[in-house]
């Protein structure tokens, strides 16, 4: 390994192409590699899913573990690197037990290990990859909160750039067991790789905040950080409904005095009738057909396919779906006193018990792990210099 990082670092122009495609391969498919995840295990319960990533997972820790030991053991600061070794691994465990909705998420921490090794090789500089390394996270998150899937959450949280931060520092920890020590000017590597970055962030930022263009909390602005201001500390999702119209329907025969369920349920009739109606005209598909595209893909597939192509009045129609039946699903939670029958919750998510971080708290988090990690490779490289 400390013959790629030597060619890496010997070769800049090349190593500077290699980690803008890396990253860019990183974020651009991530819809289409989730499409594809889902196509392929879609045999599998949600248990048996999540219990086959993580024993791959388990599998490559226990070999890169198995590769590195030696070198741990034999390294004069080797009680530091076990102790944030220890620690890191700890607050993985954390998050994977409260912030990850699906063991795939794991990957994360993959990509951005390696992608902290990539940029190490450029920026010769351990913290100033940690704030690359964020910078690029939240552009990251940015392009799927703000492009691909709005409607996911009401905020922007902190859930995979809390993930990938922990990636990067584990890939950085991975270096520091070979010894890698910094090189260049101590001084212009910071500025360069972290003053420069942080002014040019803070100033993009602030330009998007005054020109209306975004805005941290609600509002008429285009983007906004914030869509719906919430309670706690973060917040908890919940069990989700399947076949909302079904199960609206059947609240509806336990309580037909509810105005509001009755409003809900035409209108998710509505939606869902307009949005089937513009996909059979544009596919020629009827309604719960499938298709052989190398794999059978589901009609709902081919639909967030057909949104995400640039149609904006059928990406529009999907949206609005997806916010009633969210409308729907929440007055469900709220007001069905006998209990949601267990055939309308999914059985892919049999326990909810994963959290989103908001962008306050997560920026709280963050900021911690950066004191906690600058000390952590202040003190080794100090040791190593």
């Amino acid at each position: 390994m400390n013959q790629i990082i030597s060619w890496l670092k010997g070769n800049k122009r090349r190593t500077a192409i290699i980690t803008i495609v890396y990253f860019l391969l990183v974020i651009l498919p991530h819809e289409w590699v989730g499409i594809q995840i889902s196509a392929l295990f879609s045999s599998f319960t949600r248990s048996s899913y999540d219990l086959i990533i993580l024993s791959i997972s388990l599998l490559i820790l226990f070999l890169v573990g198995l590769t590195f030991w030696k070198k741990i053991m034999q390294h004069k600061e080797r009680t530091m690197l076990l102790f944030y070794f220890g620690l890191t691994l700890f607050f993985i465990v954390l998050v994977n037990n409260f912030l990850f909705v699906a063991n795939i998420e794991i990957v994360h921490y993959v990509q951005y290990a390696i992608g902290a090794i990539l940029l190490f090789t450029l920026l010769g500089n351990y913290f100033a990859v940690l704030f690359v390394a964020f910078l690029i996270s939240l552009f990251d998150e940015g392009y799927q909160y703000f492009y691909l899937t709005p409607e996911n959450t009401n905020y922007f949280d902190f859930n995979d750039i809390i993930t990938d931060f922990l990636g990067t520092v584990f890939g950085l920890l991975l270096l520091k067991t070979l010894s890698v020590k910094e090189w260049g000017n101590r001084k212009n590597k910071m500025k360069w790789g972290l003053f420069v970055p942080f002014f040019i962030f803070i100033l993009s930022f602030t330009s998007l905040v005054q020109t209306s263009y975004l805005s941290i909390f609600p509002s008429d602005d285009k983007f906004n950080i914030v869509k719906k201001i919430e309670d706690g500390f973060w917040t908890t999702v919940p069990q989700k409904i399947n076949m909302p119209s079904l199960a609206i329907a059947e609240y509806l025969k336990e309580y037909p005095d509810d105005e509001i369920a009755q409003k809900l349920s035409k209108e998710l009739k509505r939606v869902i009738r307009t949005r089937n109606a513009s996909f059979t005209q544009k596919t020629g598909i009827q309604f719960g057909q499938k298709t052989k595209d190398g794999k059978s893909i589901s009609y709902s597939l081919l639909i967030k396919k057909l949104a995400e192509s640039g149609d904006a009045e059928f990406s529009s129609l999907v949206k609005e779906v997806n916010s009633t039946q969210n409308d729907v699903a929440n007055h469900l939670r709220e007001f069905w006193s006998s209990g949601i029958p267990e055939k309308y919750l999914s059985k892919q998510f049999p326990e909810i018990t994963f959290h989103v971080v908001k962008p306050l708290e997560g920026l709280i988090i963050l900021s911690s792990l950066f004191a906690l990690y600058f000390f952590c490779f202040q003190a080794m490289t100090e040791e190593m210099n």
